[in-house]
């Protein structure tokens, strides 16, 4: 993700990415990177690791 978006930008670039995730697929982010206004479409498994709140299908 790219660091020097905003929290909007930023949902709506992963409302896109995460449908395109692989069934069970991870999204890796940067160590400053935090998704919390998106638990909505990714919920944490990691510090920096993601995974889609709902698979796709």
């Amino acid at each position: 993700m790219e660091p020097y978006f905003d929290k909007p930008t930023q949902y709506e670039v992963l409302r896109k990415i995460v449908p395109l995730l692989a069934p069970g697929g991870r999204f890796y982010a940067g160590h400053s990177e935090s998704f919390t206004h998106a638990l909505d479409l990714l919920q944490p498994c990691g510090r920096t690791i993601y995974r889609a709140t709902r698979e796709a299908g």
